[in-house]
């Protein structure tokens, strides 16, 4: 794996490929060379700031042209990002930024936004709020709208929490090299891990660029532009699946990445005709909303090349569905937070519907009796799944018992449990703490929720488990019926004898 830090990663493709568009955003382009000088005069404001080696700086970005100048300034000096979802609330900041000590936040400049941190700034000791306009990037109608809320950004601008993007630039000056080694910290990502309880994963340097150089060869067989691949990014680049498979897998190949700061249906397909991608990357939601919308058109997705799906199960439905009327296949991946994320995946050209792939270079992966953990099982038989790489992470920040409860001996105990099949291909079954117990026989709420979604009248499915009397759990369905369609209890019921277990 490349023996190099993520700035390091980037920079050599910005020398690589100077004129390239890095970076597009409704249109308007940034070019690796300009979007290389302009992270490196970031990074000496934020050493200004006081941002040395080690120091966290939160990023409550949505995609958008400063997520990645930011992402690689704080790299660049010295520090580390932590990741925040712009959805937050004041509370769920307070938290993740307070268990982060986080001493910087950065920001788009818009009154809810800003709002939330200056609230949250009341319980947790920020030294700074970087605000960022938005308006510059925007076309003219857009900006205008945006811009009408100008007198709100100036009473903003008078808090002494809060640094303006314009200010931060105007006090650059000489970047001063910080020795930053592959071990070290580069990110942390929100989880709640494989308990469910919220903490940090502390993913180092050596860790994300290991996991981009696996993920590369997933890009084998996917025709080259002649000015690069285009990789469309409407999942957040906040969320540790985009921020290794889009962000960083992208800008170390040369790609141009067109950023959508979220999912909007004729925004997406207008951006679709517009740039025609090579690579997308997508979740199975999204995946669903465009198969069952009759304005997407199979020629929209005539020059895609790879569609990678992850963040959730992929129903085999689903896949077929959009494949039947698109002509492209999607591509499905497995992963978690903790493996910075991906641990396998399907390859073009030799994908396996149903499963997620087969494991990546470098990655180790074991399956272990559901009832004896110390066990090894063979192929075919499900078991808990562990896995061993360079992406692995180095441990939850701060929390060493958390750390010790999934990873032992440098092997994740991921929670989930699933196989392998004679093809090396994986396949997931379930999550461990999602099993339901009835009457001491597992039932696996996923194989319940794939034999229901056949009925032609069920749109969405969640099963789960609740307590019972006598038989210690029993099954639940929640169902969303196809619009139009009458479903009933009863009608489940018999269709649900039919394809499952009695003890379902």
């Amino acid at each position: 794996m490349p023996d190099v830090t993520l700035p390091d990663m980037f920079l050599g493709a910005a020398r690589a490929y100077p004129e390239r568009i890095a970076l597009d955003f409704m249109g308007r382009e940034m070019t690796y060379a300009k979007l290389a000088h302009e992270v490196g005069n970031v990074a000496a404001s934020l050493q200004l700031l006081g941002v040395s080696k080690g120091t966290r700086v939160a990023l409550m970005l949505p995609n958008c042209p400063y997520y990645p100048i930011f992402y690689y300034a704080v790299l660049l000096a010295g520090g580390v990002v932590v990741n925040l979802n712009p959805l937050y609330t004041a509370v769920e900041l307070e938290h993740i930024v307070g268990q982060a000590k986080a001493e910087i936040v950065v920001s788009l400049d818009m009154p809810s936004h800003v709002a939330k941190l200056l609230e949250m700034a009341e319980n947790v000791p920020v030294r700074h709020v970087i605000t960022c306009p938005l308006g510059p990037w925007l076309p003219w109608v857009k900006r205008s709208a945006y811009e009408a809320l100008g007198w709100w950004r100036r009473e903003v601008r008078t808090h002494p929490l809060v640094t303006g993007y314009g200010a931060l630039r105007a006090v650059a000056s000489g970047l001063q090299v910080v020795q930053v080694a592959v071990g070290d910290v580069a990110v942390l990502q929100p989880t709640g891990g494989t308990t469910g309880i919220p903490k940090l994963a502390a993913l180092t340097h050596g860790n994300l660029v290991a996991n981009a150089a696996q993920s590369r060869v997933l890009l084998e067989g996917v025709t080259l532009p002649e000015n690069g691949r285009v990789f469309l990014c409407v999942l957040p680049f906040f969320h540790v699946f985009a921020n290794t498979a889009l962000l960083n897998l992208g800008l170390a190949t040369g790609a141009r990445l067109v950023m959508m700061p979220r999912f909007e249906m004729k925004d997406f397909l207008a951006t679709l005709r517009r740039v025609n991608p090579t690579l997308i990357g997508v979740v199975p939601a999204l995946l669903q909303k465009l198969a069952e919308n009759k304005k997407a058109r199979r020629d929209d997705f005539a020059g895609v090349g790879f569609i990678i799906s992850g963040g959730a199960p992929l129903p085999v439905d689903v896949a077929e569905a959009f494949t039947e009327k698109f002509g492209v296949e999607v591509h499905e991946g497995y992963g978690l937070t903790e493996a910075s994320p991906v641990v396998a995946c399907n390859a073009p050209g030799k994908r396996k519907l149903g499963s997620v792939g087969r494991v990546l270079a470098g990655t180790d992966v074991k399956f272990f009796d559901l009832d004896n953990p110390r066990r090894e099982v063979g192929v075919g038989v499900p078991g808990h799944i562990v896995v061993r790489g360079p992406q692995v992470m180095q441990g939850y920040d701060n929390n060493p018992e958390e750390t010790k409860l999934v990873l032992k001996k440098g092997w994740l105990h991921t929670g989930d449990i699933g196989m392998i099949d004679e093809d090396g291909y994986v396949h997931l079954t379930d999550r461990a703490k999602d099993i339901v117990m009835v009457s001491g026989f597992k039932i696996f709420p996923r194989q319940v929720e794939d034999a229901l979604r056949a009925h032609p009248d069920v749109a969405e499915i969640v099963v789960l488990g609740l307590p019972h009397r006598s038989k210690g759990e029993q099954v639940v369905a929640v169902i969303r019926a196809v619009e139009g369609r009458r479903l009933t209890e009863e009608d489940v019921a018999a269709f649900a004898k039919v394809c499952l277990n009695p003890l379902a």
